[in-house]
């Protein structure tokens, strides 16, 4: 007999100290192809996951 839980054993951490814009390579490539590049700090700043208190 399977038991269910709570608890879910295959989930990653939390992300902390993680930029999801910068680290999308595919993403900022296209957002310079399309001339978003006056907008890439803003976007730096807006995607960045800062760590948890």
């Amino acid at each position: 007999m399977v038991r269910a839980s709570d608890q879910a054993f295959n989930q990653s951490g939390e992300l902390s100290d993680y930029n999801l814009f910068s680290t999308h390579s595919a993403l900022v490539a296209a957002c310079a192809r399309e001339g978003a590049t006056a907008q890439h700090a803003a976007l730096i700043a807006r995607c960045y996951a800062p760590q948890s208190p």
